[in-house]
């Protein structure tokens, strides 16, 4: 399970798909300070969206995030705040899909 509620191993049966992360509506959604695998192990995830209502300012653990998501083409994290991450170790580990990682403006 991820830090944030998300099953990490989650199997959407043989068709591709794209994870859409929503708020409530009342703002950001805070993550933990270890966001370890949380998008990891979805093999056929091709892109998330909505990545930009993750609060990351107190991540500083982000292993592994979206490791093994082996269809992922595409993901946009330029909007989170990596400052206190000392880790990311493998973050993006065995995602043979990938094509681009929009990483413009992100908060080092």
């Amino acid at each position: 399970m991820s830090t944030f509620g998300l099953e990490s191993s989650y199997d959407a049966g043989y068709a591709p798909f794209i994870l859409l992360i929503a708020g409530n509506g009342y703002g950001e959604i805070w993550t933990l300070d270890e966001f370890n695998f949380a998008f990891a192990n979805m093999p056929l995830l091709e892109t998330v969206t909505g990545l930009d209502v993750l609060n990351t300012k107190n991540a500083k653990v982000i292993e592994g995030a979206f490791a093994f998501c082996e269809s992922l083409e595409y993901v946009d994290i330029s909007s989170w705040n990596m400052s206190n991450v000392v880790n990311t170790e493998g973050m993006f580990a065995g995602t043979l899909d990938m094509n681009f990682i929009n990483l413009d403006g992100l908060d080092l």
